[in-house]
């Protein structure tokens, strides 16, 4: 893997289609630890195993680039949110079914992505104020609202690092954001939506990067 170099004030979003690099499953498992090769043998499903070994393979394969070794542990805080000890580069891995993104930059930063499924809406996530915003917008754009909410939530509490230990009503980002945050959409497909995350006093840059199947070669 050759080396990555983050900028400054940069974020590097790497989106992958999983199910385009199945093919080369047996590689990507080459580069998993241990701990992980033990989570994707609980997989019930082998769909939903391989796409696991793919999205945590270029993960792997990523950090390498960006740390530029390929001697290096994550840890987990408190939290469960994944890191690397002694490094400033710091990442954050969403996937929904056959998509995974991948975050990376020199601060703190959080990624969320879902697949947009009709009549799963879940107003539970909203607080008072965000249900009573939410009830204005127009039926027709109501499921697209919502998810956009949604991974906005979710990202910002993947930055801050305590993912869904806090309340995700509580946090009201959904519709509105904080004077010392960024927040940028993430454009997949049709059908899915995205975030990425991170408290900023100035507008990040997003490097935008895609994986094609022939990443490996």
């Amino acid at each position: 893997m050759k080396d990555c170099i983050l900028d400054l004030n940069e974020i590097h979003c790497w989106v992958i289609d999983l199910d385009e690099h199945i093919f080369a499953v047996s590689r990507y498992l080459l580069w998993l630890s241990d701990a992980e090769k033990c989570r994707a043998e609980r997989f019930a499903f082998k769909l939903l195993k391989e796409r696991y070994i793919v999205s945590h393979g270029v993960l792997n394969m990523l950090l390498a680039g960006y740390l530029r070794s390929s001697q290096f542990e994550i840890a987990f805080s408190k939290y469960g949110k994944p890191f690397i000890k002694n490094s400033d580069v710091y990442f954050n891995l969403s996937h929904s079914n056959r998509y995974a993104c991948i975050a990376f930059a020199n601060f703190e930063v959080g990624v969320d992505i879902e697949h947009m499924k009709q009549d799963s809406v879940i107003e539970s996530i909203f607080s008072e104020n965000e249900k009573y915003h939410f009830d204005t917008i127009a039926d027709a754009m109501k499921l697209q609202a919502f998810y956009q909410a949604w991974v906005r939530k979710e990202s910002y509490l993947k930055a801050i690092g305590t993912g869904l230990a806090q309340s995700i009503q509580a946090v009201e980002v959904g519709f509105k954001t904080p004077s010392d945050w960024f927040f940028s959409p993430i454009s997949i497909s049709e059908d899915y939506t995205g975030c990425i995350a991170t408290k900023a006093r100035s507008s990040p840059k997003i490097k935008w990067c895609g994986i094609g199947p022939d990443f490996l070669i």
